[in-house]
């Protein structure tokens, strides 16, 4: 009888003790699964997988301007007994005052044949013949001294030039004063004389030099 109570609980023990193992195998069993589940899965391919960080970076495409090509108008010097240099001066100074620039070429000939050191008899100097009773306010109104240098008698002779043309507009009533003086061309404008010898003179010699 001893015997086989002791069989009996031993059996005992060997069956508690298995059902006791199984129960933890389960439950190991279904830890793992619960784990597996909460990992995140991962792409076959790590470089397709965005992260918080990342952002999305549009490219513009690079765009050229392209400027228009400058278009410069072609320099106008006439072949005339005046040096280039003197003729783009004469230029600047007509731009400046408002003066025609044939026009204040063709009054140069007119006046002394293109001669930088011409003088009169009526003591009238250089290219535009200013005369001596205009050098004392031109020397304080511009600062010019020396009606032979060419450059200081341009300067002087398109300074009165346009002083005429701005007071009087019509070229033929500009160039009567330039050489009559404002009285005289007004005596000759009361007179109905609307042009004289020389300002025609001088209006044909820069239609000529246009059609060059």
């Amino acid at each position: 009888m001893q015997r086989l109570k002791t069989r009996m609980e031993l059996a005992a023990t060997v069956f508690f003790a298995t059902i006791f193992m199984v129960a933890m195998i389960c439950s190991c069993a279904s830890a793992v699964d619960r784990w597996c589940a909460e990992e995140p899965a991962v792409s076959a391919n790590p470089h397709n997988v965005l992260t918080e960080t990342q952002c999305t970076v549009y490219i513009q495409p690079m765009t050229t301007t392209v400027s228009e090509p400058t278009v410069t108008e072609p320099e106008i010097l006439y072949d005339i007994p005046l040096a280039d240099e003197l003729q783009r001066f004469v230029r600047e100074q007509c731009e400046v005052r408002g003066v025609p620039f044939e026009i204040a070429l063709a009054l140069i000939e007119q006046e002394s044949n293109y001669r930088t050191n011409a003088k009169s008899a009526t003591d009238d100097y250089g290219l535009m013949q200013i005369n001596a009773c205009n050098h004392e306010w031109l020397a304080e109104e511009l600062g010019l001294t020396d009606m032979l240098d060419p450059y200081q008698n341009i300067t002087a002779g398109v300074y009165i030039l346009g002083q005429a043309f701005e007071k009087y507009g019509d070229p033929n009533q500009a160039l009567m004063a330039y050489n009559m003086g404002d009285a005289g061309m007004r005596e000759a404008w009361e007179q109905g004389i609307r042009s004289t010898k020389y300002s025609r003179a001088v209006i044909e010699a820069a239609n000529l030099l246009k059609e060059r």
